[in-house]
């Protein structure tokens, strides 16, 4: 959805591998890494990386939110 929706358009990216051509595709830096981090976009390689992925996510969110 977040490539049709050109979320991913010049961002910084991961995936499972199978997605990099698609996420390159659409615009997206694809990088080998289980999760990273641009911005507001918070994207991981697979399900076993959602530990990492919801710690970088409360991360991003309480850095944000300091900013207001």
């Amino acid at each position: 959805m977040s490539l049709s929706a050109q979320v991913v358009a010049d961002r910084n990216v991961t995936a499972y591998p199978g997605c990099k051509d698609d996420l390159v595709n659409a615009g997206g830096h694809f990088k080998s890494e289980a999760v990273v981090v641009d911005r507001n976009l918070v994207t991981a390689t697979h399900y076993r990386d959602n530990a990492a992925w919801i710690k970088a996510t409360l991360n991003q969110y309480e850095a944000l939110n300091l900013k207001d």
